[in-house]
C-alpha cells in the first residue's frame, strides 16, 4: 500500500484535523518472543488519528504497514522481517501536513534451529507469499508464512497431536487461522480452527467437531469449513459457517445432493465422500468442494445447497477426459477452466491437469498438464497467477514448483528429507 492511498485513508477516517500536525510519543518496538520474524511498534498521539510505519532494512523505509485504528494509542505488527536483519523504522501520521517519529533502529534475532531447512534452485521468485503448514514424522504441525522464495516470515510451534492442512492470514490481516483435526481414522471431537495473533501471543479456539482438512474465509469473517456428517453410518460431508459473533451452522450437507443408497464412494474405506478441498466464489456465492470418495469436485449454490454440477468420477454432469483420481486441492480459473492436483490419475507419480468445461455438453475435456517425478500419494496444491505461471506444490514430496506460463520449470524448492507441505494459500500482501 502507498503513501498516497495511506494518506487519503487516514483523512478519510478522521473526517477532520488533516490540516494540524500530530505529536507522536512514547515509540516502542517490541519484539515477538515466539516470532523472530514478527515486530509489534506502539506509539501515541495528541490526538485522535491513524497511522502506519515505514520500515525497510539498512536505513531504507520504503516498506509500510497497514494503518493503524483511529485513537491516541497504536500499535501495528511488523510481518515479514527477515531474520537477523538491521531494520530502519518511523511512525508516519498522514495529513495535509505529515507528522513523523524521529527513524529509530532494530534488529531480528536468528531462525530458531528446530524449523526444516529448504533449498531453492533455479531463478528467485518474489511478488507473493505462501500460508502453508509444515508437516514432519516425528514433531508437531508448524503453520508458516513463506516468501516466494522460501523463506520463512511467520512461523509458530503448535503443540499438538492433531494434523494441520490449511494456513490462511485473516482477512483482516490481524492474526493468522489454521485448522487442526484428525480425519484419516476416525473424526475428533477435539478438532478446532486456531485463530493466533500475529505476535503469537493471543489465541483463540474454536470447537469444531469432527473438522476436516479445508477451510476459508470470506470477506465479512464468516468462515466456511467441511466438517464430518455421520447419518446412520454413513460418513458424508457438510459445509460448517462459522460467523463472526461466533455462531455455528450446517449451509450444506452431501446428504443434500446425493444419496448413499443410490450414488457409491467410499474410496478404500475413507468413508463415502471424504471431502478433501473446499473452495468459495464470491461472485457466485457458491462452494466448490472435492470429494475424494467420489473421485470428483461438486459446484454448490450457498443460498439454496444446491448443486448446480459435478465434474469427475462420480455423479458427474462433465466427465473429464482423461479422468483424474484421487485427487485434492483444485482451482476454478476466470475464463472457466480447472486445474486440478491428480493424485492418481496420471501415474504414481500424479500430475496437474487443466481442463476445459464446458457444463452444457458434459464434458471436461484436458488443454494442459504438468508432472515432476516426485510422488504424490497424499495432499497436493495447485495455482494460476494472472500472468499465466503456474505454482504446483508437491506436498508429499516437500516440493515447490515455480512454472512460467509455457509450463517450464523456472524454480524448485525443497524441505529437508522427513518434512512435507500442507495445502498452500497464495498471497500479494502481508498487509491488509
Amino acid at each position: 500500500m502507498n503513501t498516497t492511498t495511506l494518506r487519503a485513508l487516514a483523512c478519510a477516517a478522521l473526517l477532520a484535523g488533516c490540516g494540524q500536525p500530530v505529536q507522536i510519543s512514547d515509540v516502542q518496538a517490541t519484539p515477538s518472543p515466539d516470532i523472530v520474524t514478527v515486530v509489534t511498534v506502539s506509539w501515541t498521539t495528541d490526538t485522535a488519528s491513524t497511522g502506519y510505519v515505514a520500515y525497510g532494512p539498512d536505513g531504507d523505509l520504503s516498506l509500510s504497514t497497514g494503518l493503524s485504528a483511529s485513537g491516541t494509542e497504536h500499535s501495528v505488527a511488523l510481518v515479514g522481517l527477515s531474520p537477523d536483519t538491521a531494520y530502519s523504522y518511523q511512525v508516519v501520521v498522514p495529513g495535509e501536513e505529515e507528522s513523523l517519529s524521529k527513524t529509530e533502529e532494530l534488529t531480528t534475532e536468528l531462525l530458531p534451529n528446530w524449523l526444516p531447512a529448504m533449498a531453492s534452485d533455479g531463478a528467485a521468485q518474489s511478488g507473493y507469499y505462501m500460508a502453508v503448514p509444515l508437516l514432519s514424522s516425528g514433531g508437531d504441525p508448524v503453520p508458516a508464512i513463506l516468501s516466494a522464495s522460501g523463506e520463512f516470515l511467520w512461523y509458530y510451534q503448535e503443540e499438538s497431536a492433531l494434523e494441520m492442512y490449511r494456513v490462511r492470514l485473516s482477512v483482516d490481516g490481524q492474526s493468522v487461522l489454521y485448522n487442526l483435526s484428525d480425519v484419516s481414522l476416525e473424526p475428533t471431537e477435539e478438532a478446532m480452527l486456531v485463530r493466533r495473533s500475529l505476535d503469537g501471543q493471543e489465541v483463540e479456539e474454536i470447537s469444531v467437531p469432527g473438522l476436516a482438512h479445508d477451510f476459508i474465509e470470506m470477506d465479512d469473517g464468516t468462515i466456511g469449513a467441511i466438517a464430518v456428517d455421520l447419518r446412520d453410518g454413513v460418513r458424508g460431508d457438510q459445509i460448517i459457517e462459522i460467523a463472526p459473533d461466533g455462531s455455528q451452522q450446517s449451509v450444506w450437507s452431501a446428504f443434500d445432493c446425493f444419496d448413499p443408497a443410490e450414488v457409491e464412494g467410499d474410496l478404500y474405506g475413507l468413508g463415502w465422500t471424504f471431502s478433501n478441498a473446499l473452495d468459495y466464489l464470491p461472485d457466485e456465492d457458491a462452494y466448490l468442494v472435492g470429494m475424494y470418495g467420489f473421485g470428483s469436485i461438486v459446484k454448490i449454490d450457498r443460498a439454496t445447497g444446491s448443486c448446480d454440477w459435478v465434474v469427475g468420477e462420480t455423479a458427474a454432469t462433465m466427465t473429464p477426459d482423461p479422468a483424474f483420481a484421487r485427487q485434492h486441492q483444485f482451482e476454478l480459473l476466470d475464463d472457466g477452466g480447472l486445474l486440478v492436483f491428480d493424485n492418481a490419475g496420471g501415474g504414481i507419480n500424479g500430475r496437474i491437469v487443466e481442463y476445459d468445461l464446458d457444463p452444457g455438453a458434459g464434458t471436461a475435456t484436458e488443454r494442459w498438464s504438468y508432472s515432476a517425478d516426485v510422488s504424490a500419494i497424499v495432499l497436493g496444491d495447485v495455482h494460476r497467477f494472472d500472468d499465466g505461471e503456474t505454482l504446483v506444490t508437491w506436498s508429499y514430496a516437500g516440493q515447490l514448483d515455480h512454472l512460467d506460463a509455457q509450463g517450464e520449470r523456472q524454480s524448485q524448492i525443497n524441505l529437508d528429507v522427513g518434512n512435507v507441505f500442507g495445502f498452500n494459500t497464495i498471497m500479494d500482501t502481508l498487509y491488509r
